[in-house]
């Protein structure tokens, strides 16, 4: 029996922006091994379809949502699909993140609104929408997945996306202790340097050698000297959604190879 059988588990951002293991896939992967069953969210049908015959290989049952969860009207789809294919909702894991670099006095108000309205409210809107049905069934757990950048510089210019970060982690905070009384356990994965499709997307202008640079310079920030994965990343969330973790609630599990405890390098 693994720690998730006969539990519900919602990923949202369970595609994959490229191929290869992005957090949201891995993680969908890592619930099927315990058992769970699954409704993975994402916006592209494609990705998402990929995740579900990964899960499903694994041996477990799992619908598949096209939405946007940054919108109302996309958050009560997949909880609506949830609850029609199982009747129940025991994780919501809330992957769905953007971000982008640029200083403060060139970023433009519509690109701040749209960073909010991705990292912030998507997670206000499902959170609003599942507790009700964890609280139905005797609780729950949401696993909201942020970014050191939320809790200290990271040496770019990152105001729009550690401002949203940090505003998450404490929606994750003020959640936790609302809805304590209800057995909704609530806490974030702050995720350091992870080497994921995002980052080779995001880097997919510079040629090999540049490329091979960047990673070696990442990894180099890292104490433990290698840069993190989306298992890592995986395993952790699993932790804070079981019952291993059933008196840890409206706090951070830094997953970042000792990273926000190392000074700068010079």
């Amino acid at each position: 029996m693994g720690r998730f059988e006969d539990k519900v588990v919602v990923v949202t951002g369970a595609g994959s922006i490229a191929d290869g293991w992005g957090n949201g896939r891995a993680t969908s992967v890592v619930y099927a091994d315990e058992g769970a069953k699954l409704v993975l969210v994402d916006r592209n049908p494609d990705a998402l379809a990929h995740t579900a015959e990964l899960v499903e290989k694994h041996g477990a049952k799992c619908i598949t949502v096209t939405a946007d969860v940054s919108d109302a009207d996309g958050v009560a789809h997949f909880v609506d699909a949830a609850i029609e294919a199982f009747g129940r909702i025991d994780v919501l894991q809330a992957n769905v993140g953007i971000g982008s670099i640029g200083s403060l006095l060139n970023y433009e108000q519509s690109k701040w609104d749209l960073m909010f309205r991705v990292n912030v409210t998507s997670l206000f809107l499902a959170a609003k929408a599942v507790v009700p049905h964890m609280k139905r069934t005797g609780g729950g757990a949401i696993v909201n997945v942020s970014s050191i950048a939320s809790m200290r510089s990271v040496g770019q210019p990152f105001a729009a996306y550690s401002s949203s970060k940090a505003a998450a982690n404490q929606l994750i905070r003020a959640i936790a202790v609302e809805f304590a009384p209800d057995n909704v356990r609530c806490n974030s994965v702050v995720v350091g340097y992870v080497d994921t499709p995002t980052v080779a997307v995001a880097y997919r202008n510079l040629d090999t050698e540049a490329r091979e640079s960047l990673q070696h310079d990442r990894a180099a920030l890292v104490p433990l000297r290698r840069q993190g994965t989306a298992w890592d990343i995986a395993r952790a969330s699993a932790y804070l959604a079981s019952d291993d973790a059933q008196f840890v609630t409206g706090t951070e599990i830094v997953v970042d190879g000792g990273m926000t405890n190392a000074a700068p390098h010079s």
